[in-house]
């Protein structure tokens, strides 16, 4: 963070600049080496809110720094700098997009010459430019991991953008790069997933053709609400996506996912689970290999497949009805 008496600086400064703006040789050495975020020789990042920079950050806001032209941060970095889900395996290598060429790979980082409209960039509080979560998406969308890029698009269906405003992106795209890829998923795309494992369970259920269900379903029986099931097939199927992170999740939120809590949350999750069979429904749990293991999802397509269809003829006395979602204000406020 700066000093009180620090004049205003912008995120990324040389040392020429903090001098203009008032500041002494030593003044800048000082924060150079406690406070500030060395760059290069003589440029630093200055640290905003108290907190230090992601360090892809840095590398970015010198990238940046280095060339003539305006380049804006896209693909996966962007969608990281708007809060979206990480890919599998972790964030990609950053891509700089520009109006101008020409293409370029120095240092691990690619630019790349692509049109840009105008609404179609946002510069951050931080003073880096990045591309709006709608370009960001529709990016992500044709160039990410099929799995990868719907957990992105449906993160920013729940919050960020309107997922028919994506949809209506998409369409926009003819002839670019990966566009069949971007129409396919954002067709599948539903803000009311809430976990990267139900967005690459619909990509694995749309491969395999297992129909989607309605995400995010109030359950009720006889003694009154039961809970919330992730997923729901009208037939009487409830579908769990567990992954461990969604029980420590549960665990935190009562303030620690120590051993007692987390068994307090695993004993509640058993209950719930016997009070959805006792209503005449049929539970099917899966994790996430059993949708990004080819071969594994095979067989758990199979075994979804063979519950669904012995549904056939069955009634439940459980009342079933979406959660409530509200998508996202657009235009935002």
């Amino acid at each position: 963070m700066t000093s009180r008496s620090d004049p205003p600086l912008p995120y990324l400064v040389s040392r020429e600049e903090a001098r203009a703006a008032g500041m002494s040789d030593r003044q800048v050495s000082r924060r150079g080496r406690r406070q500030w975020v060395r760059v290069r020789r003589g440029q630093f990042v200055v640290p905003t809110g108290g907190r230090r920079p992601h360090p892809m950050d840095v590398v970015l806001a010198a990238a940046m720094r280095s060339t003539s032209r305006e380049v804006v941060i896209g693909h996966g970095q962007a969608a990281r700098l708007w809060g979206l889900p990480s890919p599998i395996g972790g964030w990609p290598a950053p891509v700089l997009l520009t109006r101008n060429g020409p293409h370029r790979d120095r240092n691990g980082i690619r630019t790349v010459v692509t049109p840009l409209a105008d609404d179609e960039v946002v510069r951050l509080p931080s003073g880096l430019l990045v591309t709006s979560p709608v370009r960001t998406v529709t990016d992500c969308l044709r160039v990410l991991r099929p799995p990868d890029a719907l957990a992105v698009t449906d993160a920013a269906a729940r919050r960020l953008v309107p997922a028919a405003v994506l949809v209506a992106a998409v369409d926009g795209l003819a002839g670019w790069p990966g566009v069949v890829q971007a129409r396919r998923l954002v067709a599948l795309a539903d803000g009311r997933r809430e976990s990267p494992l139900e967005s690459w369970s619909a990509v694995a259920f749309d491969d395999l053709d297992v129909p989607q269900p309605l995400w995010q379903a109030d359950i009720s029986d006889r003694e009154g609400a039961v809970g919330r099931g992730d997923s729901w097939w009208s037939c009487g199927v409830v579908g769990e996506s567990d992954g461990k992170a969604k029980y420590r999740l549960r665990a935190e939120e009562r303030g620690g996912a120590d051993a007692a809590r987390l068994a307090q949350v695993l004993h509640e999750e058993r209950e719930r689970e016997r009070r959805l069979r006792a209503a005449g429904l049929t539970v099917v749990r899966w994790g996430p290999r059993d949708v990004l293991s080819p071969r594994a999802a095979d067989v758990f397509a199979a075994h979804l497949r063979r519950k669904l269809a012995e549904r056939a003829g069955r009634t439940h006395s459980a009342d079933v009805t979406p959660h409530p979602f509200t998508a996202p204000p657009w235009p935002p406020t």
